[in-house]
């Protein structure tokens, strides 16, 4: 999925349209890698909807021009790790 400075700045700005092409462009990628960290389906969506709350709430933060796929990732992956932490 391509992420145009647009789609950000709709978002940014909570249109419901935009967010949520946000979050069908990114959901594959983002459930693969909770895969990689959870043992089931279910805390994997978990994992996925809480980073996704995480990047809407942080996206202010993105700087355009960055890698999307790899900001969002990282996102990701840090919310898995902190649900192993909590868990353990």
């Amino acid at each position: 999925m391509i992420v145009t400075p647009k789609l950000i700045n709709d978002c940014i700005q909570r249109d419901e349209k935009a967010c949520k092409e946000l979050f069908f462009g990114c959901y594959n990628r983002l459930m693969n890698i909770s895969y990689r960290y959870q043992s089931n389906e279910i805390d994997a969506k978990d994992v996925v909807n809480a980073t996704f709350m995480k990047i809407i709430t942080n996206l202010h933060k993105y700087k355009i021009g960055e890698n999307f796929e790899s900001w969002s990732s990282r996102i990701c992956i840090n919310t898995n790790i902190d649900l192993y932490r909590k868990r353990k």
